[in-house]
């Protein structure tokens, strides 16, 4: 196995033609409905899926962590939790970047699988 090399902070968060990414993780920057619909799509094909919400700790752990990275990696979803990761997103230019933290994402898709009979862990 390879070792990975060492991050370094500009490879953190870049706008690639109005995506965000993360390293070379494409990054959900949309609000929570359409969060909702991309979660019900993964959740409609009856395979686990993986979303993961980063704020500045993972982003601290994605950049000195080879084990982070490949979570991330696997991810089938990323999205914006802290606030500071979203002022980032904006200041690169991505001016729609909203939040949705982990803890709201939870509430809902836990209301949300009372009527689709979706898991939730």
């Amino acid at each position: 196995m390879t070792k990975e090399r060492a991050l370094k902070s500009p490879d953190v968060f870049t706008n690639r033609n109005g995506a965000l990414e993360l390293g070379d993780i494409a990054i959900f920057t949309g609000g929570p409905a359409e969060l909702d619909s991309r979660i019900a799509a993964l959740a409609g094909g009856n395979v686990p899926a993986l979303v993961l919400t980063t704020n500045v700790d993972q982003t601290v752990r994605y950049l000195s962590d080879e084990i982070a990275r490949r979570a991330f990696r696997r991810a089938d979803l990323v999205t914006l939790d802290g606030a500071p990761v979203v002022a980032l997103a904006r200041l690169l230019g991505i001016r729609s970047a909203q939040r949705n933290t982990g803890a709201d994402l939870l509430v809902r898709q836990s209301e949300l699988s009372a009527t689709t009979g979706h898991s939730v862990a």
